[in-house]
């Protein structure tokens, strides 16, 4: 398999697209990867069997040396040979720990069955002897054991000798493994020597290192074991989330003594307030140490540090009589066993230095306030060239452990251990996961399908050994993936890099238009958002079709249009006066640079005319640019002049605070044209509910989820509306959601879309209303006023649940799934797959919706959206369940609205055979998917099923209520 994603040969063409087709039946069965990772995971213990069988520790080389020397000078005299005995009976004394009785543990009886009854590694000496230990053998099966470090680190670059061979360093340790046999390590000794340093500073018994406690097979190797590394591979994402702490094993050291002392000065600024002259050099010679790294360079690390989350800790080398901190303990509930350095001294120092990645994230946060600080108070202090190469070093800092967003409701907050579950990961989506995968390397290129889905803990998965032989191109294969759990960020423009009108332009006519960029060869995704909230992910293979690209989506018809000149009459001026304009002179030919600043600052004095300063305005606002014949230019040349608009985002205080007072100006001017506009009340509760936050804290007042006199009455909203508006920066600089503004300013108007709903019976007093495009359904015009979709008569209880209700619903039943179904003994056989939460989540919630026609009606009466379109179209949202979720991700107010026409009739369904060849259903519909009968006597209806063929013809942004399950899908063109 080719890595194309780092080394694109070309743009994607119709034969990758059947390779897509080919793949998408080779799927991994992550439900038996989460077994193997709860019951069959192995870890590596200290091997005390010498002691166990022999009275003394024949790994104990230097106290057993010390002892013959004594004996050797007479100091000492072992003539029965009990000295040895004695020697041994100490040594063993502080390394194996007998299990803690109820009275010693702080949480009772409830102490851990696994890990506590595991030696502890000796302090007094290096660990040579190791074996490996499953949880599952003990004679009782108790609860999973989360109490071991996971170790991150590099595998060595392979080494040759003189003859051109490749060449292994020396192992120098000793591996029991279950069978009795034993092998030298695999793992470097340098990582075991770290890694048991490690666990001793934690007071932890168990350690997990992959090459160690994974097979890992050879040609030779039997089925078994590449069954088993597959496994593995399918769940390190658990294996590093459930792991209590895990080691990032970097290669950098730190050699002086005062450059750890400023790290540990600088990232505690919050606490004291407290810093030397010397600092601000250590933390930069820091920091350039850390970014040059080799750690960061990895695929696997970088997965590795994601699962972890905020349990990860940066290891570093320490230099010889370096001081820090070699006792660090968890508290509270998943406090480990108690360890024997819970207060006694180490024999043998420390040798690490451990930062956890909260303490480098605010280092880095408090160097940047320092740097600013310092610039601000003594501007000469730092040189300008100096600053900019600052200002990268913390920029590029801040890209190796990027923030992670937080959630105040408490769907987002709520964390749930038992089963499956532990806690809530952190993960990206595909988008995320490809812009900070394509600076890093990998070994396998094959195993970047399972680094990609276990960053985005996709539950459907490709088998990187079957589909590694099968396809050629990564590129592919993470496409494939992508569909197959519902991910489009792949397919969102303003993800990538380039400009965003320049990158829609059609660069690729051999493939679907919804597929670019991400199709062509040049394309660069950038945008990475980390969140550890909505575990939830609608999956199932009815919903999203990578063989026929169906997939479920919601269809607006825009028809109508909002009139919002009196919104335009009330903010234009104000909206014009707070534009700033931005002068980009260019040297002209035979000019000097003196002469050039000069004319510049010429033409910026003739703009702080009041009257010439609006006129350009206007005209860069209204057209995008100044004409050479403008009056803008009397007086001046316009000769090597580039005027623009500075995007509101970078612009004054002023205009950023124009923005929430238009904004929820705009809604309440909605909320009172129901009576003259009737899609007025549907387009507010849309704009609403894509600008607003989940909730303003904690402890706040949940925001009302419609347009109505409550929320402009909302305490939060008196008190600051920006802080119930969440904005989105764009790569330029700019909100992504200032289209709406634009709009309103430039038109006065805001074309409207009505849902388009194929699930309604079409009755005879409808018929007038059916759908004109071709095909069988109706849609529902809305003609009559909107209601206040508050009080609607015939509403269930499910319709007047709230948005954050809604979710903390969808979160309970994904981890209710989530933890059941382990203990069945045909699943721990492999004799059948465990309950996929979202496959079962999104039936349970669909079965609900499929069965309530009623509510399927009134739904199409009150749904409307509004697009960042000039007119008449159709629009389809594919539907994704991490987009419809508060707090929602950027990416929903981005151009993820895809402009469509119809194509022909829906195609054949091509589905693989048993033998992976492709076949063509006889009916070419979905007539055996699930089928679930309707209340009022309609036909039954298949989940999923597909009302027709699409073809997108643009990618534009749009703003709609956030979404419940739709139940019908369509294939794009």
């Amino acid at each position: 398999m080719l890595n194309d994603l780092t080394n694109p040969t070309g743009p994607l063409g119709p034969h990758d697209l059947s390779q897509t087709a080919h793949i998408a039946h080779l799927q991994a069965d992550r439900g038996q990867a989460e077994v193997w990772a709860m019951k069959d995971c192995k870890f590596l213990v200290f091997d005390d069997t010498d002691v166990q069988e022999n009275g003394y520790d024949s790994d104990d080389e230097e106290g057993m040396l010390a002892l013959a020397l004594r004996m050797s000078n007479g100091q000492d005299e072992d003539p029965d040979g009990s000295a040895i005995l004695d020697a041994a009976a100490a040594s063993s004394k502080s390394t194996l720990v007998d299990n803690p009785t109820a009275a010693q543990h702080p949480h009772g009886e409830h102490y851990c069955h696994v890990c506590s009854g595991q030696p502890e590694f000796p302090h007094n000496r290096k660990t040579r002897k190791f074996r490996l230990f499953r949880p599952r053998d003990l004679p009782t099966q108790p609860n999973a054991c989360r109490h071991y470090v996971a170790v991150s680190y590099c595998w060595p670059l392979p080494k040759t000798g003189a003859d051109g061979k490749f060449v292994q360093e020396r192992r120098s340790y000793q591996v029991r493994d279950l069978d009795g046999t034993t092998r030298p390590n695999r793992v470097m000794d340098d990582v075991l020597d770290r890694a048991v340093d490690f666990a001793n500073t934690y007071g932890l018994r168990m350690i997990w290192i992959d090459q160690e406690c994974l097979p890992q097979p050879t040609e030779e190797s039997p089925v078994e074991d590449w069954r088993e590394q597959e496994l593995g591979v399918q769940a390190m994402d658990i294996v590093y989330h459930r792991a209590i702490v895990t080691a990032g094993l970097l290669s950098s050291t730190i050699i002086h003594q005062a450059q750890a002392d400023s790290i540990c000065r600088v990232s505690e600024l919050h606490q004291r307030p407290f810093v030397l002259p010397g600092d601000i050099t250590h933390v930069v010679g820091f920091l350039n140490m850390v970014r040059a790294d080799r750690w960061y360079t990895r695929a696997w690390v970088l997965q590795e540090a994601l699962s972890a989350g905020r349990t990860l800790m940066l290891v570093f080398k320490a230099a010889a009589g370096l001081k820090s901190s070699d006792n660090y303990r968890v508290a509270g509930s998943q406090q480990p066993p108690p360890h024997s350095l819970d207060k006694d001294t180490r024999s043998r120092f420390s040798e690490i230095f451990c930062l956890s990645v909260n303490d480098f994230q605010a280092l880095v946060d408090n160097f940047k306030r320092l740097v600013a600080s310092v610039h601000a108070t003594v501007p000469f202090e730092i040189p300008a060239s100096t600053m900019v190469e600052l200002q990268e070093l913390i920029r590029g800092a801040e890209a190796l452990h990027p923030v992670m967003e937080q959630a105040q409701n408490l769907a987002g907050v709520v964390q749930v251990w038992g089963g499956r579950n532990y806690g809530s990961p952190f993960k990206v989506d595909a988008a995320g996961a490809l812009s900070l995968l394509r600076t890093r390397e990998c070994r396998d290129t094959r195993d970047m399908m399972a680094i990609m889905a276990n960053m985005c803990r996709y539950e459907i998965r490709l088998n990187t050994q079957t589909v590694s032989k099968q396809c050629t191109s990564l590129r592919v294969a993470l496409l494939c993936q992508a569909i197959l759990n519902g991910d489009f960020s792949l397919f969102v423009t303003d993800a990538y890099r380039q400009h965003p009108h320049a990158a829609k332009q059609q660069t690729n006519d051999h493939v679907p238009r919804w597929l670019q960029p991400f199709a062509d060869h040049n394309a660069i995704l950038d945008r990475v958002r980390i969140r550890n909230f909505n575990t939830f992910r609608h999956t199932g293979k009815h919903f999203y079709d990578p063989v026929n690209m169906r997939f479920l989506a919601y269809v607006w018809t825009v028809e109508d249009f909002l009139d919002m000149t009196p919104v335009k009459a009330m903010w234009e001026d104000s909206w014009l006066d707070a534009q700033l304009v931005d002068v980009h002179a260019h040297q002209l030919d035979g000019e000097t640079p003196e002469e050039s600043r000069v004319r510049g600052q010429a033409l910026v004095k003739h703009l702080s005319d009041s009257k010439v300063r609006q006129l350009a305005t206007k005209e860069l606002y209204y057209h995008g640019c100044v004409s050479d014949t403008s009056a803008v230019w009397d007086g001046v040349s316009s000769k090597g002049f580039e005027l623009s608009l500075r995007p509101i985002r970078q612009s004054s205080g002023e205009a950023r605070q124009l923005v929430p007072r238009i904004l929820f100006s705009t809604l309440q001017y909605l909320m009172h044209q129901g009576d003259t506009q009737p899609l007025a009340a549907g387009a507010a509760s849309s704009i609403w509910q894509s600008l607003r936050v989940d909730q303003v804290s904690k402890d706040s007042e949940a925001l009302p989820d419609h347009v109505c006199e409550e929320l402009f009455n909302h305490a939060d909203v008196i008190k600051d509306q920006a802080a119930t508006l969440q904005l989105d920066t764009m790569r330029d600089g700019e909100y992504s959601q200032i289209w709406l503004v634009d709009r309103i300013m430039k038109h006065g108007i805001l074309w409207a879309g009505r849902y388009k709903s194929e699930q309604l019976p079409i009755d005879k007093d409808e018929s007038s209303n059916q759908d004109t495009t071709g095909s069988n359904t109706t849609t529902s015009h809305g003609n009559a006023p909107r209601t206040d979709p508050k009080h609607v008569e015939g509403k269930d209880d499910d319709e007047e649940k709230t948005i954050l209700e809604k979710q903390v619903i969808r979160h309970m039943l994904s981890n209710f799934f989530n933890s059941i179904g382990l203990d069945d003994e045909d699943v721990q056989q492999g004799r059948r797959e465990p309950l996929s939460s979202g496959s079962l989540t999104s039936l349970t919630l669909l079965v609900r919706e499929i069965n309530r026609p009623d509510h399927e009606r009134r739904r199409a009466e009150r749904l409307v959206s509004v697009f960042d379109v000039d007119g008449p179209c159709t629009v389809a949202t594919p539907y994704s369940s991490e987009w419809e979720f508060l707090p929602r991700p950027d990416l929903r107010s981005m151009d993820v609205c895809w402009v469509v026409e119809r194509a022909d009739e829906v195609r054949p369904v091509v589905e693989p055979d048993a033998g992976g060849e492709a076949r063509v259903k006889e009916t070419g519909s979905d007539n055996d998917d699930a089928e679930v009968a309707g209340d009022s006597g309609q036909e039954a209806r298949a989940i999923g099923s597909s009302f027709g063929r699409y073809r997108v013809i643009d990618k534009v942004r749009g703003m709609w209520e956030i979404m419940d399950i739709p139940t019908q899908s369509y294939q794009f063109a």
